[in-house]
């Protein structure tokens, strides 16, 4: 999913961004770009176990 919000993020236009009926998916898919981001600097020890502890319970 964060693969797919880190691309699709910068193509949603301004108008789509401001629109009332996009507002809850727009900030849902910006939240999974910056956690997709952060993600991605992990070293792979740290991702790994940061997937474990809160994604695989």
């Amino acid at each position: 999913m964060g693969w797919f919000a880190k691309k699709i993020f910068p193509e949603l236009t301004d108008r789509e961004k401001a629109e009332p009926y996009w507002e809850i998916a727009v900030d849902f898919i910006r939240e999974i770009k910056l956690e997709a981001e952060r993600l991605d600097a992990f070293p792979k020890e740290k991702r790994i176990a940061y997937l474990k502890k809160n994604h695989f319970k």
